[in-house]
Parts: structure tokens; C-alpha cells; sequence
């Protein structure tokens, strides 16, 4: 009986649903930054590393880029960028939400730097319903002000990922 070289076994091995395969890849390249997951989180660390002078990058996914949890979230994004809203009274609306269950340094940091980072996904060109001068911003449970971003009403999720693919594969 013959083995098989490992070229013939990664052949054989089964692939998910969307097609790729399972298993190990041996790569030869280096990289000076290795990114664990392709979501909104492993998207802004990629577009942050590019920022410098020596990068190659490569980003880790476990399937297409549709499995993520940024990919399936539809409700929209709460940020206190509208008319008489702030960061504290989003960080005060969600910590009575969380029913004395939240990380208060955990909230204090999403309320206070989730405006910025919206703002640089829109200088980016990433485009909010109603557009990035007036945002159509929604008032959502828990919510005291208008501050629930969409984009296309329910696939908030899955567009600010596409985008970021687009500007870190465009990086």
C-alpha cells in the first residue's frame, strides 16, 4: 500500500459550506502581523496595522467572510453623534439596560470612543441611511435619545463589513 503525500490528503479533505477547505496551510510567506478573525474587530486591527511603513499582513478567517458575528448583525449601531445626546448619557442608558450585569470601564470605553470611530468610517466613506451629514439616527429600546445607526435598514452588519474588506484589501 502506498501512502499518500500531503498534497494528495488536503485534496481529500472535506470542505465547509462555503467551500473552502478544512484543515491546516502551511504557508511560507512572513508576515509582520497576523490577524485572528475577519470581522469588525480583526477589519479595524488590519486597517490600523496598514497604517504603517513596514506591513504584510494576513488575516485569518475561518471560512468567506459571512460568518462572522459583524456580518449577521442587523440592528444598527447606537452612537451619541445626534442633536442634545453624549457619550454619557449612552454610557448612563446602557448600564440601566444591563440591569447591573455590564462592565461599567467596559461601557464607559465603547460610549466614549464609539463616536470617533464612526466618524472615521464615515471620513473612510462609508455611507449611514440618510446620508453621513444628517444620519437618519433611530430611538430603539433603552435608548433615551436618537442614536441607532442603520445602513439599508437591516444589513448595518453586513455592509460596514463589506466596506472594511474593501478598504483593507485596498491597503
Amino acid at each position: 500500500m502506498r501512502k499518500s503525500n500531503k498534497r494528495q490528503a488536503w485534496r481529500n479533505t472535506p470542505r465547509d459550506r462555503a467551500g473552502f477547505r478544512a484543515g491546516i496551510v502551511f504557508m511560507a510567506e512572513k508576515f509582520s502581523t497576523i490577524i485572528a478573525g475577519a470581522g469588525i474587530a480583526g477589519l479595524s486591527a488590519c486597517i490600523e496595522a496598514s497604517k504603517t511603513k513596514e506591513k504584510s499582513i494576513a488575516i485569518l478567517d475561518r471560512f468567506d467572510g459571512t460568518s462572522s458575528n459583524t456580518y449577521f448583525a442587523q440592528g444598527g449601531v447606537a452612537c451619541a453623534l445626534g442633536k442634545n445626546d453624549s457619550p454619557q448619557k449612552h454610557f448612563e442608558d446602557t448600564v440601566k439596560a444591563g440591569c447591573g450585569l455590564c462592565d461599567e470601564l467596559a461601557v464607559r470605553l465603547v460610549t466614549g470612543n464609539g463616536p470617533q470611530a464612526i466618524k472615521e468610517l464615515m471620513d473612510l466613506g462609508l455611507e449611514f441611511d440618510g446620508g453621513n451629514t444628517k444620519p437618519d439616527f433611530g430611538l430603539e429600546g433603552g435608548h433615551c435619545a436618537h442614536r441607532v445607526l442603520h445602513i439599508k435598514g437591516d444589513q448595518t452588519g453586513m455592509e460596514i463589513e463589506k466596506f472594511m474588506r474593501k478598504i483593507a484589501g485596498e491597503r
